[in-house]
């Protein structure tokens, strides 16, 4: 019996982990039984194996074309069209055959077998496209992009992924990196003078282009915030609220300091919880005595708080005449009560009136130190994650909003040393964003989202 034409054969890894240049093959359309099923060959000898297999009397175009071939299986010729591709001028940057046959899944498994007998290996998913991207033919985003492309919902996510796959994304990065990198040539020449020297920049010269790009990384942080779905949430709300906490109870271990001093947290913390659902704890709003240092922390929150989906408001259950925060032009997703063990009354937890807008938002009282309520609440946040969740903005938007964290650290920056480690930071994450510095196993587990074929 035929094998499935898109089963992974066994005992084989994932795309990174095949030779380089090696022949893969793989049914390129849906599983199932259709009137046109595609099969995709691809590596230096792709053109030979096909050759192969369809015998000496192929019509096989030996350069690029479209031809009509008979392809030899089950005791019979099944006649098809094969469309030839080489490098490096193809998806995959690759010699590159396809087979256009009738989408019989026993034909399609078959003439996957014949292949196999000629020199072929099934494909492991999305190898195509991982080779692609490591013959330079599209960026980590854009790979990531045709991911986002084939499960888009709906047409808005269908042009994003579009617009990312169409190369949106890269040129504008690349105005980014250019501004970045004439800033740093400013810093570099200045390194070896004294202020009030000749040769020294000053330091509104090398910042200039680097606040240009600060703006632009704000821009592209906005745009992939609408395709990034529902997986990144900012917890706002009064100091000493308990957001810390709520953290840690979410993710069940303690991770984050927890203090009873107001405005313990002074950085924007990230917490991953399953479910790709993650958690930023930003610095709470202080009611008096904010310090240079706590006014640094809170203009930290609302340059960062931009790449967030949402917002969690949390307001402590025990104090008197609760307000909703100022919430950085976010759209609130729900309410958590904290600290509901210290409130008297009755034996179930009722959300008391809050002043201002918060009417129709889900409300959730939790207990951080006992557990009580963490349950539904994650339940809560893993649900409306798992509904908008996209490959290429969650990953590209945590990269870009890093990049924007070292360029206002190289602002800040007290030593032009340090800004311009800031800098090189900030370029860092660009590179992250093109995939040209992103580990092998993050990419396995990028590219091994993909189905055969693609």
């Amino acid at each position: 019996m035929a094998a499935d034409p898109h089963a992974v054969v066994a005992g084989r890894t994932g795309g990174g982990g095949s030779p380089s240049g090696d022949v893969i093959w793989a049914v390129a359309s849906p599983r199932g039984a259709a009137v046109r099923g595609v099969i995709r060959v691809s590596g230096e000898g792709a053109w030979d194996v096909v050759a192969s297999m369809l015998g000496p009397a192929s019509a096989l175009p030996r350069k690029r074309g479209v031809a009509w071939v008979a392809v030899p299986v089950l005791g019979h010729e099944v006649h098809g069209m094969a469309l030839v591709m080489r490098a490096p001028r193809s998806f995959t940057g690759e010699d590159t055959v396809e087979l256009h046959l009738p989408g019989s899944p026993v034909l399609l498994a078959e003439v996957g077998a014949r292949l196999a007998a000629a020199g072929a290996r099934g494909a492991a998913p999305g190898e195509f496209t991982r080779r692609g991207f490591e013959n330079g033919r599209l960026s980590l985003a854009e790979a990531e992009a045709v991911l986002d492309l084939i499960h888009a919902e709906d047409a808005d996510a269908a042009r994003r992924a579009a617009a990312v796959l169409g190369g949106g994304i890269d040129r504008s990065l690349a105005a980014v990196r250019s501004g970045i990198l004439d800033a740093r040539a400013l810093l570099e020449a200045g390194l070896d003078f004294e202020e009030g020297e000749t040769g020294e920049v000053p330091v509104e010269v090398w910042q200039r282009p680097v606040r240009a790009a600060m703006r632009r990384l704000e821009e592209l942080v906005g745009e992939q915030t609408v395709g990034a779905g529902a997986s990144d949430l900012v917890l706002l709300g009064p100091a000493n609220a308990g957001k810390s906490s709520l953290c840690n109870a979410l993710l069940g271990r303690c991770e984050l300091l927890v203090s009873d001093i107001a405005g313990t947290t002074r950085d924007v913390l990230e917490v991953e919880l399953p479910d790709g659902v993650r958690l930023l704890d930003a610095p709470g709003d202080l009611v008096s005595g904010v310090s240079d240092i706590d006014a640094a922390a809170l203009d930290l929150r609302s340059r960062l708080v931009g790449s967030a989906s949402g917002c969690i408001v949390v307001l402590d259950a025990s104090r008197p005449d609760p307000a909703l925060p100022a919430l950085d032009g976010l759209e609130p997703v729900c309410i958590v009560w904290t600290h509901i063990d210290l409130v008297d009354g009755a034996p179930r937890f009722v959300p008391p009136s809050v002043e201002g807008s918060a009417d129709g938002l889900p409300a959730f009282g939790v207990d951080a130190l006992r557990g009580t309520g963490v349950a539904e609440l994650r339940d809560f946040l893993r649900a409306r994650a798992v509904s908008g969740r996209n490959a290429c903005g969650v990953r590209v938007t945590d990269a870009l909003r890093r990049g924007l964290a070292a360029l206002g650290a190289a602002c800040g920056a007290l030593l032009p040393e340090l800004g311009a480690a800031e800098l090189d930071l900030a370029l860092g994450c660009l590179d992250e964003v093109a995939g040209d510095s992103t580990p092998e196993d993050v990419l396995d587990r990028i590219f091994g989202q993909f189905c055969l074929g693609k």
